[in-house]
């Protein structure tokens, strides 16, 4: 497939996009701690309006969107600084049926979830949908099933991953959960009479296994951590070797999700997140990159959309 030509200007959009992110983000911090806010209906309305100028007036330019999705999508402590709040602050205008937890695996064969998304395709005919899926489906305590004991043989013999369990979970669970939501998400669209409906998704970034969790401090509730604890009850202790088993199953989840972009043409299209968070401090804990880490990875979902535009 030949490569899309890159828009003209695009440079300039990003900087613009990062200037945009880097106001909004201080504008919402310092709301966050005035004394007069905290707490009250007044601050939630400023997270929501005092952070939203005219949408025309930004690079989205009030393009509609919508997505389903994990806490990719849906994630908020203390303030909402998921991936969907950020294409908010660049001037999209954004609807979406995303939980925090949820798996592609539920978000394709409940019977409430695919009917959402479509309602939303009908009744707001977007240009584009994204999806964010896969990364709970190998978190948890599901993690340990993908690895063998680091004291087996197989293990001890290089093979970490337990290849038929991996295989199955990618090539069979997640690629086909992705398949119905595509499929099922493209008809709705076709049906709506919809020009030009284009599907994108992602493939996450490579985390650090290091145990950290979710904590929420209103009031104080602690998630996680996920990666962690069911590696070290397989016997890795190293953090280096835990980090090198989920770079391992994140290069899978990229490698479906660039297979479904093959497969599908120009109907749907992936974002590689990959080494966009470096660094441990680009990340909130285990799974959640922090306000700035996920400022980066939407401005990539930013730029996609827009070289995707004619």
């Amino acid at each position: 497939m030949p490569t899309k030509t890159k828009r003209k200007g695009s440079h300039s959009n990003y900087d613009k996009a990062d200037r945009i992110l880097r106001e909004a983000r201080a504008r919402r911090m310092a709301a966050i701690k005035a004394p007069a806010l905290r707490g009250t209906a007044a601050k939630r309305a400023a997270e929501r309006g005092l952070f939203t100028p005219d949408p025309e007036d930004l690079p989205g330019r009030g393009l509609q969107i919508v997505a389903e999705g994990d806490s990719w999508f849906d994630y908020k402590v203390i303030i909402r600084s998921d991936i969907l709040e950020c294409l908010r602050d660049l001037g999209y205008r954004v609807e979406h049926d995303a939980k925090a937890g949820d798996l592609i695996d539920r978000m394709a064969h409940e019977p409430h979830q695919l009917p959402a998304v479509l309602d939303l395709i009908q009744r707001h005919k977007p240009r584009f949908m994204l999806l964010s899926g896969g990364g709970n489906d190998i978190a948890g305590a599901e993690l340990a099933m993908l690895v063998n004991h680091r004291n087996s043989a197989l293990a001890q013999g290089g093979e970490v991953l337990r290849k038929g369990v991996v295989d199955y979970i990618m090539d069979t669970a997640i690629k086909g959960a992705y398949q119905r939501v595509i499929d099922t998400c493209l008809d709705a669209a076709r049906q709506a009479n919809i020009p030009k409906f284009q599907i994108i998704g992602h493939g996450y970034d490579y985390p650090f296994a290091d145990g950290r969790a979710v904590i929420d401090v209103g009031p104080i509730e602690i998630i996680g951590p996920w990666l962690e604890p069911p590696l070290k009850v397989r016997g890795y202790l190293s953090e280096a070797d835990r980090n090198s088993i989920m770079r391992q199953l994140i290069d899978r989840i990229n490698d479906v999700l660039k297979n479904l972009e093959n497969q599908y043409g120009g109907a749907f299209h992936y974002v590689d997140l990959r080494k966009s968070l470096t660094k441990r401090s680009d990340w909130a804990n285990e799974l959640h990159p922090d306000y700035k880490g996920f400022q980066r990875v939407a401005k990539k979902f930013h730029m996609k959309m827009q070289n995707l535009l004619p």
